[in-house]
């Protein structure tokens, strides 16, 4: 039988197209694209430190891990795609440069996708050089082929349980990997809350057309709901995210501008912002009885409950129940309830109420934390169950069903927070059954009137800043001299700043609760 040789060129041509990748998904020379960061990990977009070797662009990412509690040797990004990577039998591998002052291990992971998440770890040994990466995804025993993977995950400095956290400052640039297609536009609803009274018109600007304001249906009148279903809105991708600002009586509405927008091919993708804060009485989580929504939950959108899995845990609302199965995982977040994106205002006080029962007793894991800046608990908490008394507790399920209730004070919102309430299931497979879920705001003490304080403003005249001493979790609006509201916020500190510096020079009116003064900006 005659053997047939391959000539050293098609070898080469073979050996190179199992390796390559055709699509630059990251260089981070624009805004950080929509990313989100976990296990102590943080990351921000920098100045190249060394434009030399493999990497001369000018900007790059950079992350670090602080060797304090909450932070993990698996701590690191992710990257929503907005679309899928096309994985085919000769693009398999993802390739990362990567800079750093000591050796070490670095990680490439896709996910959520219906295969199962696939990850590769690399080496990192050119130490106070540019280093290209690559990790063969192919090694997996995941079939990546025929996949529908949606997110990028990168870790550097990783390790394994036991081993110290790798704090040292790790530089990233140039992902690269398999071709890309972009998912489908966008179908939004989007409904703002006006707790205040105060919109006499809602509109929203997304801006992949930022000429262009959507109005909302509404009318005012305090807790009024303005709301819009808008179709065919192009979705946020890896390469060009989209974000929205919402108009108040014409004008942006300070917390509401460039916000991220949903990814391309999202589906049910729910807008919701308040505006003010809610009384007392009201359950800042939305349908906390599970109302109308049975069936198997999809992935959490704006501010309705969602479920979110990665080991084929399945959360299921049967008669206005969260039936949820787990799967068993040594990570309880393995599989989640949550909601996102509810209202908290730091040194308030609030409650946290349900039902929960387990065909067998067990524990599981509440949570109200941040995902926008390394997953922090978002408050202090005295219950006996909270872990280092923070907004994280270990709840002990029987099989009776059982109303349980917590608190907290919130001590850490920031300027970019996003709120995040969310049950950690998957410790056990035991399944777990939740009902009447809610979220309020413990009320002030009132102050009798011969000692509450009087509204201050300083310095007035102002130029830039003024600040007001109020009550934390109090509305500040300020109107012009026609009456025209020009901006407002709820107060987060006993001495509040408010910008005036975009004021047109001229009198306003400062308005907290029923008492009013004067302000000279100039």
């Amino acid at each position: 039988m005659k053997k047939q040789l391959l000539s050293m060129a098609a070898v080469l041509a073979l050996f190179s197209t199992s390796f390559a990748q055709t699509t630059n998904y990251l260089d981070f020379e624009g805004a950080l694209p929509t990313s989100g960061t976990f296990g102590g990990s943080d990351l921000s977009i920098v100045e190249n430190p060394s434009k030399t070797g493999v990497n001369t662009s000018d900007h790059v990412a950079k992350t670090q891990k602080f060797d304090v509690e909450g932070t993990y040797w698996w701590g690191g990004a992710y990257f929503p795609c907005g679309g899928t990577v096309n994985f085919t039998p000769t693009e398999q591998t993802f390739s990362i440069d990567v800079y750093c002052a000591a050796a070490g291990e670095v990680m490439c992971k896709v996910e959520q996708g219906a295969q199962g998440a696939a990850e590769v770890k690399g080496n990192y040994t050119d130490a106070g050089q540019w280093q290209t990466v690559t990790f063969d995804m192919s090694t997996t025993a995941i079939g990546l082929l025929n996949g529908d993977y949606k997110q990028l995950v990168i870790f550097m400095g990783t390790g394994a349980d036991g081993d110290p956290i790798n704090t040292e400052v790790w530089y990233y640039d140039n992902v690269k990997g398999p071709g890309f297609t972009a998912g489908a536009s966008v179908d939004p609803n989007v409904t703002i809350t006006d707790y205040t009274g105060t919109a006499a018109s809602v509109a929203i600007a997304f801006s992949s057309v930022p000429d262009t304001k959507i109005a909302l249906d509404g009318a005012q009148g305090e807790n009024s709901i303005w709301t819009k279903d808008i179709t065919g809105v192009t979705g946020s991708t890896i390469f060009a995210p989209v974000t929205y600002t919402i108009y108040v009586n014409d004008a942006a509405y300070e917390g509401m501008t460039d916000i991220a927008f949903s990814m391309a091919g999202s589906t049910d993708v729910k807008i919701a912002h308040n505006i003010g804060s809610p009384s007392e009485d009201v359950n800042l989580l939305t349908n906390g009885t599970f109302t109308d929504i049975e069936g198997v939950m999809i992935g959490r959108t704006g501010n309705e409950w969602g479920m979110w899995t990665d080991n084929g845990g399945v959360v299921e609302v049967i008669d206005g129940v969260a039936n949820c199965t787990p799967v068993t995982d040594a990570d309880n977040w393995a599989l989640q309830l949550e909601q996102l994106n509810f209202v908290l205002v730091n040194e308030r006080e609030y409650i946290i109420k349900f039902d929960a029962w387990a065909d067998a007793a067990r524990i599981i894991t509440l949570t109200i934390e941040d995902p926008q800046n390394g997953y922090a608990a978002l408050g202090a908490s005295d219950d006996d169950n909270s872990n280092e008394g923070r907004s994280n507790w270990n709840i002990e399920l029987t099989t009776d069903q059982t109303e349980y209730e917590l608190s907290m004070t919130v001590d850490a919102m920031q300027a970019n927070s996003v709120t995040k309430f969310a049950f950690l299931l998957a410790i056990s497979d035991e399944p777990v059954y939740i009902d009447n879920v809610s979220l309020k705001i413990v009320p002030l003490i009132s102050v009798p009137s011969e000692q509450a304080s009087s509204l201050a403003i300083y310095p007035n005249p102002a130029t830039n800043v003024a600040y007001v001493n109020t009550q934390v979790g109090t509305l500040i609006n300020v109107y012009s001299i026609t009456g025209k509201l020009m901006m407002s916020k709820v107060a987060a500190n006993e001495v509040e700043s408010i910008d005036v510096a975009n004021l047109a020079t001229g009198i306003y009116m400062v308005k907290v609760a029923e008492k009013a003064v004067r302000l000279v900006v100039k």
